[in-house]
């Protein structure tokens, strides 16, 4: 899925590289995510574990990843292809009673996707640029799961994706264009992205605690910044 993925995407940056006003634009992504169950299983998984030293953190705050986008835009309306992806992990480790060993748990969520965006001019001077970039996404979620006695965290003795699901949503942002020159610019872009149906979490906590869990969903709204470098073919 991932190589299709990445075929599709290039195929678009490929395509008619040399019209007027096309760009390029890959960067830094940040942000935060609404997933209460899931932190409701690292809140049971650190309070039934008394023996650990470090506590495992809650997700949400965390999350990054990489942006890669291409694009044209005209005089009012353009569209936008781009790739994106977003991961948060977290660790803890203690002392296990029944093995006299220090063990750890991992737990890794990540997101990729792609989208597909209709950016709406607001202002084009020959510095500024503000687009109000609306977009549609599709995207997968996983969630891992991994348990081991090795400190370096490259052996893992149990491995297992708890979660795995693709969604569709939308997102929301205004791309800020800084161009201190006319072919190279710096894109701020702040977003919020929400999703169609909200993602079920409970097979971490099923596998946290040994046993089946009622469904648990979360919606894992986001919200945060893109920091983008920006190579375009401009006109204003």
């Amino acid at each position: 899925m991932k190589k299709i993925i990445f075929i599709l995407f290039l195929s678009f940056i490929s395509y008619s590289g040399a019209k007027a006003q096309g760009y390029f634009e890959m960067g830094y992504r940040f942000g935060h995510l609404k997933c209460d169950n899931l932190n409701r299983s690292v809140y049971v998984y650190n309070y039934t574990r008394k023996w650990l030293d470090t506590k495992m953190d809650y997700f949400g705050n965390h999350g990054k990843g990489i942006s890669v986008a291409y694009g044209q835009q005209f005089d009012l309306l353009g569209w936008e292809m781009g790739f994106t992806n977003f991961h948060e992990k977290h660790i803890a480790h203690g002392l296990e009673p029944t093995t006299g060993q220090v063990a750890y748990r991992q737990i890794s969520y990540f997101n990729y996707g792609l989208y597909f965006g209709i950016p709406l001019r607001i202002t084009n001077t020959e510095h500024l640029e503000i687009n109000f970039a609306p977009s549609f996404d599709a995207s997968f979620d996983n969630i891992n799961l991994e348990y081991t006695h090795d400190a370096t965290l490259k052996n893992f003795e149990e491995s297992m994706k708890a979660t795995s699901e693709a969604k569709l949503g939308a997102t929301m942002a205004l791309a800020l264009k800084l161009f201190p020159v006319r072919w190279f610019g710096i894109d701020l872009k702040p977003f919020a992205s929400f999703n169609f149906h909200k993602l079920d979490v409970s097979g971490v906590q099923g596998e946290l605690q040994g046993g089946s869990a009622t469904e648990l969903p979360d919606s894992f709204f986001s919200y945060g910044l893109n920091l983008n470098i920006t190579f375009a073919h401009r006109e204003y």
